[in-house]
C-alpha cells in the first residue's frame, strides 16, 4: 500500500499469489507505476519504508532507487526506513482498516477483496497484473555492493551524482 501524505491519499494495489510473490520485484513494479500516476518527474520523492529486507531493504531495490535518479524521473529521492518495531506507519493503519472491514465478509477471489477495500473511505484499491522483470533489467545497474543495508535509517540519491549517501540513524 502506498499513502500519499501530499494528497492524503491511500492506495492498495491487489494481486493473487499466481500472479507474484511478495519480493522486491513486485514491491518496486506497483511502487513505478504508483510514481508514474501520482508524482511528477521534478518533486524531489520521499518515502518511508519499514524494515523488511526481502522487500524494501537491500541492494536490489538501491539499485532500482538509483536507476530512477539516472534516468531523470527524480531530482532527488530520499529513503527514510521506519526503526524496527515502529507502531504508527501510515500504512499500516490503512492494512489495519482493511483487515478489520473484511474480516466479517465472505472474500473468495481478487475481485471480492478489490470490492470489499473499494468500500473503505478513502482506500483506492485496484487489482494489479503486470509485474515488470526489474531483477533481470537491472542485474548490472547496482554498482558496488553496498555493506551494512540492514543498519542504514535513511539513504539518499542526488540527480548528476553516483555516489548513494546513508546514515545509520535519521
Amino acid at each position: 500500500g502506498v499513502v500519499n501524505e501530499s494528497s492524503k491519499t491511500n492506495h492498495v494495489k491487489i494481486y493473487d499469489e499466481v500472479s507474484g510473490t511478495k519480493s522486491s520485484n513486485e514491491i518496486s513494479s506497483m511502487l513505478f507505476v504508483e510514481l508514474q500516476q501520482f508524482f511528477s518527474k521534478n518533486v524531489n520523492l520521499i518515502i518511508y519504508c519499514d524494515n523488511t529486507v526481502s522487500q524494501n531493504k537491500n541492494v536490489f531495490m538501491i539499485g532500482w532507487f538509483m536507476f530512477l535518479i539516472q534516468k531523470g524521473y527524480f531530482p532527488s529521492i530520499r529513503i527514510k526506513f521506519l526503526c524496527v518495531g515502529h507502531t504508527h506507519f501510515n500504512p499500516d493503519r490503512v492494512f489495519g482498516w482493511i483487515t478489520n472491514y473484511s474480516k466479517f465478509s465472505d472474500l473468495y477471489s481478487v475481485d471480492d477483496v478489490i470490492a470489499s477495500i473499494s468500500e473503505i473511505n478513502n482506500v483506492n484499491c485496484e487489482k494489479f497484473e503486470y509485474f515488470y522483470d526489474w531483477k533481470n533489467y537491472l542485474i548490472n545497474f547496482h554498482g558496488k555492493k553496498l555493506k551494512g543495508i540492514t543498519k542504514m535509517a535513511e539513504i539518499c540519491f542526488f540527480e548528476g551524482d553516483p555516489n548513494v549517501y546513508y546514515s545509520e540513524s535519521l
